[in-house]
């Protein structure tokens, strides 16, 4: 069990390290005016624009941001639709 939540524990922290793109902006350009996401120190998202961005990148760059801050619980929603919670949390979750 501890062997197992040490996995779990590196799996996540090199998840967050690796899908993490705190403090740095970012931008996207494709129509008409570039979308920008920054970030705080804590983490907060910002997303900045002109008024003349079409609407559909402003809500990429939401759905990246949100994407990049739930990245553990899409993987355990995964592991819990195919049934392999038990190979992270040990064999007391069958």
């Amino acid at each position: 069990m501890k062997i197992k939540m040490v996995h779990l524990g590196m799996i996540l922290l090199v998840s967050v390290l690796f899908f993490s793109n705190r403090g740095v902006a970012e931008e996207v350009k494709q129509t008409k005016a570039p979308v920008t996401i920054h970030r705080d120190e804590k983490g907060v998202w910002f997303i900045t624009g002109n008024k003349d961005a079409p609407l559909y990148n402003i809500y990429e760059r939401m759905g990246y941001a949100v994407a990049q801050d739930r990245l553990w619980q899409a993987e355990l929603f995964r592991r819990t639709a195919r049934g392999r919670l038990a190979e992270i949390f040990g064999g007391e979750q069958l």
